[in-house]
């Protein structure tokens, strides 16, 4: 299953290393290809280097995209993760 989904980060504090770790770390417990789109850049969202590359700040709308067989629970997991 493919889903791709527009999110907002509602962290007040973004995406530093600290939620990006946090991010990284569950994106992994996953089979799914995780990627986001921001800023003109796609990244993996299973890297924390990559995710704290985006620079995304509270308020920032990333472009997710999930493809393999949990990518449902993948992305309830990611929405739960920048709120």
């Amino acid at each position: 299953m493919r889903i791709e989904k527009e999110l907002i980060v509602h962290r007040a504090d973004g995406l530093h290393a600290r939620p990006a770790g946090e991010i990284a770390k569950t994106m992994r417990t996953f089979q799914s290809s995780v990627e986001m789109e921001y800023g003109g850049k796609t990244i993996n969202a299973k890297s924390i280097v990559s995710l704290m590359t985006l620079v995304a700040k509270q308020g920032a709308m990333l472009r997710v995209i999930i493809d393999g067989e949990d990518a449902q629970e993948a992305l309830v997991a990611l929405e739960l993760m920048l709120r």
